[in-house]
Formats: structure tokens, C-alpha cells, sequence
């Protein structure tokens, strides 16, 4: 076997090239001073648009209004409370400059013009809802002391609420067909058509009277709308309305002023209802309706509520709307016959009243005075569930069906306060 010798290979680093290490350097150094000139070009452009930003989301400082309730013995925290910003000094020429710039002009005074002009735009946003307002007219004939037969007539402003494919629907008084021996409807073209009956709620003194589509004429028709009803709800005190109807106890006018109080309320048998009482003068006798500036009516006037001053006073729209639903359709009204007020929390706190609706009294024969409830109970569950203000409690009663026994839960005030007792009550029809 021969022997075989390996060449071996010794490898070397490669000598530094100083010259282009040298090179490389400057570049990296050159690269540097361009990017940081780059980025400072940059920042300098968009500085201004970032602190924009930043100071629009930042949304504005808050204020503290002096004379504010403030919680005794709380320091505000440093940190939100706003840095002064330091006013800046104004030259002489600024000065000049700023003085220059002419003052916004005064606002002109109202003359007789735009008087005009605003009881004419207001006349016109009245305009459309005139079209759902009729004359209903209660005719009753009686003998007089020669025996001669005479015609005594009762009027009132009626509300079209319903079309229902075979009647008009009208809403009005129901003192002014009481006990009537006929009742017409006059619509606002002059014509006039017979009209029936249909149910009306003793609470509110509201009714519904129908006219049947065949004893109006195509004329009329094209001439009448359904009511465009709005919100009451939103209605705010001091906002203007216009009274339509007969407000002064005459038919088809009008009249002009605000809402003095959107909150008062008038407790009547199961249910209250909200009033609107308004600086428009009018008279016992007059009816009609509330009107917002958006020509929806608001209110269906109530002159009985007024005060001694007779101002247009009126059944706010919004809580009233099931009622003129239930008497459009000649549904039931249920009843168990308590008047009430809502007991608040800051009531019961103040009184020791518990929360729920006190009842003031029972009506006289009523299901409620039957199954033993009494004045001075609070009425705190219908049917398992919870009622604090009069509303709830009236939806709990209008979801009940006539005839059928519901479970009313009252607190009595006794010897050691206040007890829980429960009441089986007849739900009724009126």
C-alpha cells in the first residue's frame, strides 16, 4: 500500500482596504444628515395639521360656571382645570388694524311688517290642519210657551281622526250631543251631512260621531284630511301655538300665543291626563285644538280645566292618543273606579308614603270600592307587576279583559305602618 501525501492549503485573510472602509463611513454619515434634514422639513410642514388634530380631539375645555352647585369640602383636580393662556401684547398698527373692521350691524327693530308677515306665516301653517276641523252641531227639538215646535242648536269644533274605509270618524264634546234629538257635521266647504253616535268616555268629555262615506260628496272629500296629530311630549313651555277651532266661541277662527305650562296634570277616575295651559284668551265655550309651529295638533282643547281666566287650556295629544284609538274603534273603557296621584320617590322619601299611586278615593259602587280598597292605600302591583306612576298602572288595566279578576296589591298604613294586603277586583267596562 503506497503512501499519499495531502496538499495542504493554508487560506488568508484578505488584507483591509482602508481607502473603502473609509468611503463606506462618509456615505453612512451622509445618509444620516440627509434623513434627519428630511425628517425635519417634514415635522416642520406638518406640525401645524398634527396640533390641529390633536386640539380638535381634545373637543373643548370644560367650564365651571360660578354659583353652581359644587360638592362641599371637593377641591377641583389640577389637572382639568384649564391653564391660562397668556394675552398677547397688540401693536399700535394691530390696534389700528382691528378698529378698521367694521361691526356687525344691529339687529333691526320689528315694525308693523314683519308683524304682518309673521301672524301671515303662522295663519299659513295652520292652513292644512283647518282641513280636518268640522262644525258638529247637536239639534234638539223643543215646543215653546205657544206650543210651536223650535230647533235648539248646540255647537262645538270636531277633529277628524279616522277614515275607516265606511265612516268618518269625528272627535268633539260630548255635551254638545247630549241627549240630542239629531246631529249634523258642517265641513269646512259649507256642506253638511248627518251623523251617529258612536261612544264616548265620561273622564276626558270626549266622543266620537260617525258620518257615513256615501253622505259625503266627492267635493267634500278632496276638500277634508285626517288630523295630522304630533307629539306632546315635546312640547316645551314658552313655545308658541296657534288655537284653532273656536276658541273664542266662534267657528273657524284662530288665535295666536304660547304655552305657560306643559306639566300639570288632572287626576280622574283610573287614569290623569296632562294639560297645556297657554296666554291665549278664550271663552267656557270654546273648543278646537293646539297647533305647534309645525302645523301638528298638540292639544284637543278642554275649557272645563281652565281657570278663572279662561285661557285656552287643553288635553295634551300624546297620552289621550289609546283613548281616541279605543272610542274610534267602539272598544271597551276598563275600570275598577280609583282616582289617584303618583307617589315619587321624592315623595315617599319626604312622607314615608311608599312608592306607587295613592288613591285620593273610590268611586261610588265601583269594583275597586266593592273589593274593600280605601283612600289612603297605595296601590303598588297589578296583576304581579310593579305600577309606580298612573300610566303604568293604566296599561296594566287596559291589557285586563272584562269580567276577569285581577290581583291588586296596596300598602295600608296601620297601627305599625305600612302592610302589605292583597285585593281580588272585577275589571268592568263603562
Amino acid at each position: 500500500m503506497s503512501n499519499h501525501s495531502f496538499i495542504k492549503e493554508v487560506i488568508k485573510e484578505k488584507p483591509l482596504d482602508k481607502r473603502k472602509l473609509m468611503i463606506k463611513i462618509i456615505m453612512l454619515i451622509v445618509a444620516a444628515v440627509l434623513f434627519g434634514v428630511i425628517a425635519a422639513v417634514v415635522f416642520a410642514y406638518t406640525r401645524p395639521a398634527v396640533e390641529k388634530s390633536i386640539e380638535t380631539r381634545k373637543g373643548p375645555n370644560s367650564v365651571n360656571i360660578a354659583g353652581g352647585e359644587e360638592d362641599e369640602g371637593v377641591t377641583p383636580t389640577p389637572s382639568r382645570m384649564p391653564t391660562p393662556t397668556p394675552i398677547p401684547e397688540v401693536t399700535p398698527q394691530e390696534e389700528l388694524e382691528e378698529a378698521s373692521v367694521e361691526a356687525p350691524p344691529e339687529p333691526a327693530e320689528l315694525g308693523l311688517p314683519e308683524y304682518k308677515k309673521l301672524y301671515k306665516d303662522m295663519k299659513d301653517i295652520s292652513q292644512n290642519a283647518e282641513k280636518s276641523i268640522v262644525t258638529v252641531i247637536g239639534i234638539k227639538s223643543e215646543i215653546d210657551y205657544f206650543r210651536d215646535t223650535y230647533d235648539n242648536r248646540g255647537q262645538r269644533s270636531g277633529l277628524i281622526v279616522a277614515n275607516n274605509g265606511r265612516e268618518l270618524l269625528v272627535l268633539t264634546e260630548y255635551s254638545v250631543i247630549d241627549g240630542v234629538d239629531k246631529i249634523q257635521i258642517a265641513f269646512p266647504n259649507g256642506t253638511t251631512a248627518d251623523a251617529q253616535y258612536q261612544k264616548h268616555d265620561e273622564n276626558s268629555g270626549l266622543t266620537i260621531v260617525k258620518v257615513l262615506l256615501e253622505e259625503v260628496d266627492a267635493a267634500t272629500m278632496d276638500s277634508i284630511i285626517t288630523a295630522p296629530l304630533g307629539n306632546s311630549n315635546k312640547l316645551t313651555q314658552g313655545e308658541p301655538v296657534i288655537a284653532l277651532g273656536s276658541p273664542t266661541g266662534s267657528s273657524e277662527s284662530i288665535a295666536f300665543g304660547s304655552t305657560t305650562s306643559v306639566i300639570n296634570k288632572i287626576a280622574v277616575w283610573d287614569t290623569a291626563y296632562s294639560l297645556i295651559t297657554t296666554d291665549i284668551l278664550g271663552v267656557e265655550s270654546g273648543s278646537g285644538v293646539l297647533l305647534n309651529l309645525d302645523g301638528e295638533i298638540v292639544g284637543i282643547m278642554a275649557q272645563n280645566y281652565s281657570n278663572e281666566n279662561n285661557t285656552v287650556t287643553a288635553l295634551a295629544i300624546s297620552p289621550i292618543r289609546n283613548l281616541i284609538q279605543t272610542l274610534s274603534n267602539n272598544g271597551a273603557l276598563y275600570h275598577l273606579g280609583i282616582k289617584g296621584k303618583e307617589v315619587t320617590e321624592d315623595i315617599s322619601n319626604d312622607t314615608g308614603i311608599p312608592q306607587g299611586i295613592w288613591i285620593e278615593t273610590s268611586k261610588q259602587d265601583s269594583p275597586a270600592m266593592r273589593a274593600g280598597l280605601m283612600g289612603g292605600d297605595v296601590i303598588i302591583k297589578l296583576n304581579d307587576e310593579e305600577v309606580r306612576t298612573i300610566a303604568e298602572y293604566n296599561k296594566e288595566l287596559n291589557a285586563c279583559q272584562v269580567g276577569t279578576m285581577v290581583q291588586v296589591i296596596v300598602m295600608r298604613n296601620g297601627a305599625d305602618g305600612y302592610e302589605e294586603i292583597p285585593f281580588d277586583v272585577m275589571v268592568e267596562a263603562l
